[in-house]
């Protein structure tokens, strides 16, 4: 009747059910796929521990996802201003990589949704934006390589696909 290709739990609603099953303890991930509810399974828990957190204080609502991935948006943006600087010393560079990086399809739309990618790409980002300004030498620069570490994991904890646009096309 809607004439959607996809279910009516594709992303926001599927990641709302999860956030919602954290705190109650139930199995995230099914054991078998020959039993109904057919779940996408590509997505660690990250994510959703991250926004069962804001749940627990607002209740269930898919704001607090779409929130997520606003920040996560706006922290990618001035993650890549930020690494141009640094790579480049120049401010046009700074100004222009984040202008080109929200024309970013994916990304734009992304934002606007309760779905991890946005988070996941704000992590890579800031962990590639810490190893940038990571100093060659001294306490600072291990500091700043242990937090690059730590957002390189937890970006893979959001979202196991390395590139942004390798979604399934079917």
């Amino acid at each position: 009747a809607l004439g959607s290709s996809y279910p009516m739990d594709y992303i926001e609603g599927l990641s709302l059910d999860r956030t919602v099953q954290m705190p109650a303890l139930q199995r995230l991930y099914p054991t078998s796929f020959g039993v109904a509810p057919y779940r996408m399974t590509l997505q660690p828990p990250f994510f959703f521990a991250l926004q069962n957190a804001l749940f627990q204080i607002s209740g269930p609502s898919l704001a607090t996802g779409r929130a997520i991935s606003q920040i996560s948006a706006i922290a990618a943006l001035l993650f890549t201003g930020l690494t141009m600087l640094k790579l480049t010393r120049d401010i046009s560079g700074m100004l222009a990589a984040p202008l080109l990086l929200i024309s970013y399809p994916q990304l734009a739309i992304w934002s606007l949704i309760n779905a991890p990618e946005t988070l996941a790409f704000a992590l890579a980002l800031g962990g590639l934006c810490a190893t940038v300004f990571a100093p060659q030498q001294g306490k600072a620069g291990k500091v700043l390589l242990g937090t690059a570490a730590l957002a390189f994991v937890a970006s893979a904890a959001t979202d196991q696909r390395p590139c942004p646009d390798q979604r399934d096309r079917r």
